[in-house]
């Protein structure tokens, strides 16, 4: 599901710093989804954990407007966590029957959770 239609999309395409973190987004504006991409030093773990907290701002902000954490794109690492903030555990076992059933040896995408 994507964020309302009433939503301002100005910032497409766009580049601006959030708690002291680069985020650029860039999407399918057309059908309201959009991915911010947070740009970090890995090495550097105060910024690690500036850009995780960052990200859970975007996450929880897309949840509250209806959107997805994921869309598309399915859910990996990152966003195992917040699984359980968007999809109730009947939804939950569904996705994972559905991978199940397309990939029973578990080969693509190994060590994702959906």
């Amino acid at each position: 599901m994507a964020a309302p239609a009433g939503a301002d999309y100005s910032a497409a395409g766009s580049s601006t710093v959030f708690n002291d973190v680069l985020v650029s987004t860039m999407g399918h504006v057309g059908d309201r989804n959009l991915h911010p991409i947070l740009v970090f030093d890995s090495t550097d773990l105060a910024e690690t954990r500036r850009t995780k907290a960052a990200f859970t701002e975007f996450v929880e902000l897309a949840l509250s407007l209806g959107g997805t954490m994921a869309a598309e794109h399915g859910v990996g690492t990152l966003k195992r966590a917040f699984l359980s903030d968007e999809l109730d555990p009947v939804q939950l076992a569904t996705q994972r029957r559905i991978r199940d059933a397309l990939d029973p040896a578990g080969r693509l995408n190994p060590g994702k959770a959906l």
